[in-house]
């Protein structure tokens, strides 16, 4: 495996920027995860993806103008959002309070301008 090292044909995920050029660090766990990209090995703690198929991501990227360092700060923002969501404390299985009451027999009521009459 060292040999495909060399020749370049494999990059580690902090070389993925030489390829896609708005790639921000460390984004190879969003590239799998998001775009479901299968051509990548794992050696210790670094991930190895193909080049060849990094460079036509990468055009695919561009042709629907794309931003991945945009795209991974949306995903993370949208990931701290649904944590926030999900950290507040709602009473479950319960009815929450309403704070307010409108009377059940207030039903349609409309207003028109004041208009005074043409006697």
């Amino acid at each position: 495996m060292q040999w495909h090292l060399i020749q370049g044909e494999w990059l580690p995920e902090d070389e993925i920027h030489k390829v896609i050029r708005h790639a921000p660090y460390s984004c190879g766990n969003l590239i799998i995860e998001k775009f479901g990209f299968i051509n990548y090995f794992k050696r210790g703690r670094t991930l190895y993806f193909k080049k060849k198929d990094l460079i036509e991501l990468n055009k695919e990227l561009k042709e629907r103008n794309i931003n991945l360092e945009k795209y991974a700060q949306l995903v993370a923002d949208q990931e701290k959002f649904e944590e926030l969501i999900k950290s507040i404390n709602l009473p479950k299985g319960k009815k929450t309070r309403q704070y307010y009451k409108i009377p059940e027999g207030l039903r349609d009521i409309h207003s028109k301008p004041f208009s005074p009459s043409l006697e």
